[in-house]
């Protein structure tokens, strides 16, 4: 019985070597983070600034469905002439403004809902999602932040893990431009007059006078010449001073607080991805509205115009312009920053917007643009101006008019009117000279031709068409046309 047992055993030790040489359990997956949120805008309107951004559609740092739960949006406001803090005084849960919930990626296995199912109106990843702030007091002050240390400063040693061993900690997505400060565009500073700014660095203004292109003499001073004799440009090896160019001194730049925004995904398990790029809104008082705002109509345009706002001339920073929008009523709701019905701002305070659709109301509303720093920043919206178009405008005349006698009856033709609302067209007729035309038929018709069997033989006709659209509204007559039927 031992004998069989060590058998046994003898045989299965191979076996058992063999299996050990099996590839061990998969790896853990990666901790995916998503890439930045694309194509941030900034749009401030009065009160409130609109945020717009993409929805990361991709990983950072891997395949597979994009993993993303929401967004994070941050803030903070910098004072006039103040470096921006870093991303890890910017970062922070007191920095945070909101979040936008991401709805998940549809797995291609996953059923379709029910058409009972709510649906849900989180923004999938790959879309485009506005965020709205309304500028209060609290964050129109700016914040303190501590002065950034100077290049090459030592820092000092980390007191959490990896403090022991020497070892400084992983710098998060987070970390990434927390010790290298930028200076956003409206705040940036002013150069010296004369001098040229080149990646931050501002350079002396370029000298007035040209250096001498004499070599200095060794003879003793006592026989040096008080002044070197001019040189020829045409005398073989003479250098030519280059031009002295003499360029204008930069405007002044504007310096004013500033609201700076960034955002960034976050991952179900709360794993942040890298902060976008970083938006710059300065918060100057929005510009004074646009007053006495009225409103025409013509046949195919709708046309607004309206009293410029009394602007101080010291106290405005830059020309002032317009932007015209369509005003719903009720307001909308759904969160998205208003278009302009322009699509540039306006140096004009008229606006000709082509759409006069009869019947139908339009409203509009006007704000007053002042552009700083390349951001443009509006003012409240004007009172509103309303107006219902009414078609009051006739269709063309027709035009080459002939008639032709027959047996018994004289017909005529015409050119078509190319009127969208045409409803028709009448035929007038008298006897010569034609003093008086009455219509022959009771209702428009839509034919270019018309056959007159009701006339009678020798006597002499005066023809004439008229158009009539859907309105009610009456061409004038067109070219009269003599005929004698037979």
């Amino acid at each position: 019985m031992k004998r069989s047992v060590l058998l046994g055993l003898i045989l299965w030790l191979p076996i058992g070597l063999v299996a050990c040489g099996k590839k061990g359990p998969p790896l853990a997956p990666l901790n995916l983070v998503p890439e930045p949120a694309a194509n941030l805008t900034a749009r401030r309107l009065g009160s409130t600034v609109y945020l717009q951004m993409s929805v990361p559609s991709k990983n950072a740092n891997g395949p597979g469905p994009v993993a993303v739960d929401h967004l994070e949006i941050y803030a903070v406001t910098a004072a006039a002439g103040a470096a921006a803090p870093g991303n890890r005084e910017l970062l922070t849960s007191a920095r945070l403004i909101g979040r936008v919930p991401v709805k998940p990626p549809v797995r291609e296995d996953e059923p379709p809902l029910p058409d009972n199912e709510p649906k849900d109106t989180r923004p999938a990843p790959g879309e485009t999602v506005t965020f709205t702030e309304t500028l209060t007091e609290a964050q129109l002050t700016p914040q303190i932040f501590p002065a950034p240390k100077p290049a090459g400063a030592a820092t000092a040693p980390s007191s959490t893990a990896g403090a022991a061993t020497g070892t400084p900690p992983a710098a998060t997505p987070a970390d990434e431009t927390a010790t290298t400060p930028t200076t956003p565009p409206a705040i940036a500073a002013v150069p010296a007059a004369g001098g040229t700014s080149v990646g931050g660095a501002a350079t002396p203004p370029p000298s007035t006078a040209p250096a001498s292109t004499v070599p200095s003499s060794t003879k003793p001073p006592s026989t040096q010449p008080t002044s070197a004799p001019p040189v020829s440009p045409a005398s073989p090896g003479a250098a030519t001073p280059p031009p002295v160019v003499r360029e204008p001194p930069p405007a002044p730049a504007i310096v004013v607080p500033t609201r700076i925004y960034v955002v960034r995904g976050i991952t179900r398990r709360g794993r942040p991805g890298s902060p976008s790029v970083r938006m710059t809104v300065p918060l100057i008082p929005p510009p004074p509205i646009a007053t006495a705002l009225a409103t025409s109509f013509t046949e195919t345009a709708v046309t607004i115009t309206w009293l410029p706002p009394v602007v101080e001339i010291a106290s405005a920073p830059t020309p002032i312009s317009y932007n015209v929008y369509a005003a719903s009523s009720p307001p909308d709701s759904s969160g998205e920053a208003p278009k302009p019905l322009n699509e540039k701002p306006l140096d004009v305070s008229s606006f000709e917007h082509v759409s006069a659709k009869p019947g139908v109301e339009q409203c509009f509303v006007v704000r007053t643009v002042e552009t700083l720093a390349s951001t443009m920043v509006e003012s409240e919206p004007s009172a509103r101006t309303c107006i219902t178009p009414r078609d009051t405008f006739p269709p063309a005349a027709p035009k080459a008019l002939s008639a032709v006698a027959g047996p018994g009856a004289i017909n005529l033709i015409w050119d078509a009117n190319t009127e969208a609302d045409l409803a028709g067209y009448v035929v007038l007729r008298g006897e010569a000279p034609g003093d008086t035309l009455q219509p022959l038929n009771g209702e428009p018709t839509r034919e270019t031709r018309y056959r007159d069997a009701t006339v009678t033989p020798g006597v002499h006709y005066v023809y004439a068409i008229v158009a009539i659209d859907r309105a009610g509204n009456r061409s004038a007559a067109s070219p009269r046309v003599e005929e004698t039927a037979r």
